[in-house]
């Protein structure tokens, strides 16, 4: 199975070690992106089956990023990643599917639980 993993998240020091991480562990194919924007403009040729989703972006939020994502290749998976020790998932996202399961805090101490998440995310 070729998994597809696309980060957004404009911190290029936690985007790097998450795909480090995700690209030894695994056999996962892993790219990322600095903004939403650069993201949108990836999924015609990246397809993830897999996006890490970092809430706070300059210009367009991670939610937006999300939504937007989601019109255009629905069976795409999300796995919030913020630094917002209150985060609650908004209900458009909610509606969706993401559930409070799928958020994972900044800075994640343990990468596997990406990994974890993402082979949950699989099984659904």
């Amino acid at each position: 199975m070729n998994i597809q993993v696309l980060i957004i998240d404009d911190e290029i020091d936690i985007a790097q070690t998450i795909k480090d991480f995700l690209e030894d562990e695994t056999d996962f194919k892993v790219v990322f992106s600095f903004s939403g924007e650069e993201g949108l403009k990836m999924l015609d040729k990246v397809k993830p089956d897999i996006c890490i989703v970092d809430m706070r972006l300059p210009e367009m939020t991670g939610i937006e990023f999300i939504l937007r994502t989601h019109k255009k290749l629905p069976e795409t998976k999300f796995i919030v990643h913020t630094g917002s020790i209150h985060y609650s998932i908004p209900l458009e996202l909610k509606h969706m599917g993401i559930t409070e399961d799928f958020v994972v805090a900044k800075p994640a101490l343990d990468l596997a639980v990406f990994h974890e998440k993402i082979k949950q995310l699989l099984q659904l």
